[in-house]
């Protein structure tokens, strides 16, 4: 992802898929970058029903210092690591003189492809900090409660946005976010959060 370019999800085509079946969902997304041509289309996302254990997180991550976000800078750093899932509530409000992307990375430094099952609870940027945390909480509590996750696969040296947010002067934005990395014993990924400039600069 460029440096202050977005990607917004317009609608997609969801419906159940059986366990062990794939399926293509479409996607009409709408993609911006300053100084680049907006694009707006759709898209095809392949999806599978991955059946897996579900281990219980064995730590709970604070991404909230600062919370009062008053310049770009980096908010978190974390590194995940196979058979200790964890779960993390970010929660930051812009109280800069302009608009920040607050961006949440996955990052896989290895040199072979790295899998993380995510369950995301990321609510839109609200002005009431309360609202912004409640609705984060009720988008992950339906997800967790049934053990679901999405499957984000990492390429060799890559980084992978978990999220990102514009967030107007005075906007707050919260999420809660469980992450278990799959795959071979000793394997890790890192969380990366940062505040960047918005697109006003």
């Amino acid at each position: 992802l460029r440096h202050a370019a977005h990607v917004e999800v317009r609608s997609i085509d969801v419906a159940p898929v059986a366990p062990g079946a794939t399926r293509t969902v479409r996607a009409r997304i709408r993609a911006t970058a300053p100084g680049r041509f907006p694009f707006e289309g759709v898209i095809g996302v392949e999806v599978e029903n991955h059946s897996g254990s579900w281990l219980q997180e064995t730590e709970l991550w604070y991404s909230n210092h600062p919370e009062n976000v008053r310049q770009p800078q980096r908010l978190y750093w974390g590194e995940v690591r196979r058979g200790n899932p964890v779960r993390m509530l970010y929660h930051h409000k812009n109280v800069s003189p302009a608009t920040l992307v607050v961006r949440y990375m996955l990052v896989n430094r290895g040199d072979t492809p790295k899998r993380v099952a995510v369950t995301l609870g990321d609510a839109p940027s609200d002005k009431n900090p309360t609202r912004a945390g409640y609705r984060a909480g009720e988008q992950f509590l339906k997800y967790w409660l049934s053990s679901g996750a999405e499957i984000v696969e990492l390429p060799p040296q890559s980084l992978v946005p978990l999220t990102v947010r514009t967030i107007t002067v005075g906007q707050t934005m919260s999420g809660l976010v469980r992450l278990d990395v799959l795959g071979s014993e000793g394997e890790s990924v890192v969380v990366l959060g940062d505040a960047l400039r918005g697109m006003n600069h």
